[in-house]
């Protein structure tokens, strides 16, 4: 009797069918006899019986079964670091670069989800900082514009921006 066995890492995949006629030849031979008659191991001859005796299936339910995913990690590495570049992208522009770069077609929700997935937050404007004072822009325009400072003096710290990732990088 000639048993295909797939060799996965240090795991070996038995079909189903296999697992079955293993069942059956345990009612009539030990789990030695059927290691020298199919090459399948003596234990996992006895974690099939196991198995078929407690859930009454020679393999166990899958819980990672489900849709497929849209973006694979290749894709979520491209838009992160499209992001990282560019951080003012809409899922708009995303979509469109995912689209042309990679051939991915993709809804602009399914890009919301992957990246709030990563941790990553929508920013969006207060009403205070959209109505923000033309007054105190031109000052400060006037002040960082003398000679008294620097460019490099200056650091803008974007409070916003702070997530489970400013720490990571």
């Amino acid at each position: 009797m000639d048993v295909q066995i797939y060799h996965i890492g240090n795991r070996h995949h038995i079909s189903r069918d296999e697992k079955k006629m293993v069942c059956r030849m345990s009612n009539t031979m030990s789990g030695e006899q059927i290691h020298a008659a199919t090459g399948i191991s003596a234990r996992t001859v006895r974690r099939v019986k196991e198995l078929k005796q407690r859930t009454g299936n020679v393999v166990s339910h899958n819980p990672f079964i489900g849709c497929r995913r849209e973006l694979d990690g290749h894709d979520i590495k491209y838009l992160l670091s499209r992001l990282d570049h560019q951080p003012e992208l809409s899922l708009g522009e995303l979509r469109k670069a995912l689209k042309t770069t990679r051939g991915v077609y993709v809804s602009e929700a399914t890009i919301s989800r992957t990246l709030k997935q990563q941790c990553y937050s929508k920013k969006s404007i207060t009403r205070s900082a959209a109505k923000a004072s033309d007054e105190a822009r031109a000052r400060f325009i006037m002040a960082a514009g003398s000679n008294e400072y620097r460019p490099d003096y200056f650091v803008y710290v974007d409070e916003t921006g702070v997530n489970s990732h400013t720490l990571q990088r």
